[in-house]
């Protein structure tokens, strides 16, 4: 029919999780699922009311809750791409290591709002780790020029 069924994974655990979706009137399988649950991810960012002008400081913490290291090989702004910025960071000059066991990397963010407006940001994070290639990890930044 034309009927949309969203499904929301709450995962357990990290990696690849897989399931089939059910229903009781057709004892055959409807959806077939697979999502990646990462290893690696960001906090969002929330820079609230800013004064036009202004320009306020705040960090994004990475974590990796994997067991292999993962490397900072390039970041892409996507939206509001030139009110916020990573500062001192330069991914190809100086890439950043995320090491495993869960502890925080921080790096700093800046918002500086050009009018009274709201503001949205995507940061794409792109990592390369040794035992899955290449992963994209995101970040949604949001703040207020007031």
């Amino acid at each position: 029919s034309s009927q949309y069924v969203s499904v929301v994974i709450k995962p357990k655990r990290l990696g690849v999780i897989e399931d089939t979706l059910y229903f009781d009137n057709y004892f055959e399988p409807y959806v077939h699922y697979s999502a990646i649950v990462p290893t690696i991810y960001t906090s969002d960012v929330n820079f609230s009311d800013t004064p036009v002008g202004g320009t306020v400081y705040k960090t994004i913490d990475i974590y990796n809750f994997g067991d292999q290291a993962a490397t900072i090989i390039g970041v892409r702004f996507e939206g509001d791409s030139t009110i916020f910025k990573i500062d001192n960071f330069n991914p190809q000059a100086n890439p950043i290591t995320i090491y495993p066991g869960g502890l925080a990397k921080q790096l700093i963010l800046s918002f500086k709002p050009e009018k009274d407006n709201t503001y949205h940001s995507r940061i794409e994070f792109i990592m390369g780790t040794s035992n899955t290639g290449f992963l994209d990890v995101v970040s949604l930044v949001t703040g207020r020029g007031r």
